[in-house]
């Protein structure tokens, strides 16, 4: 297993960014094509962080198994948005688990 000096010296210039961001607190939406190495960034950003702690979310159920996270939806319980944006809403609002 490559130490992190080794890992981080492998990470293009854009997913050191990324990496940064990450470490430094800020929201971040990682997006980019296929192989551009997402996953690989934010494997690397979770080694140092509380699953539990922080979620990582996806917007596809591929991305969120690869990852070990959860679909957006599925993390904020939107559902299939049945009765539309205003009652999937009012829903959310009232669920003492968001």
């Amino acid at each position: 297993m490559p130490n992190e000096t080794t890992t981080e010296n492998s990470l293009s210039k854009e997913q050191q960014v990324a990496l940064d961001l990450c470490r430094s607190g800020e929201n971040i939406f990682l997006t980019g094509g296929a192989g551009s190495g997402k996953s690989y960034v934010v494997r690397e950003f979770m080694k140092d962080v509380d699953p539990k702690q922080m979620p990582i979310l996806a917007s596809t159920g591929a991305a969120a198994v690869l990852l070990g996270g959860r679909t957006f939806h599925s993390f904020f319980g939107l559902g299939i948005m049945e009765g539309g944006p205003e009652a999937t809403f009012n829903r959310i609002m009232n669920d003492a688990k968001t």
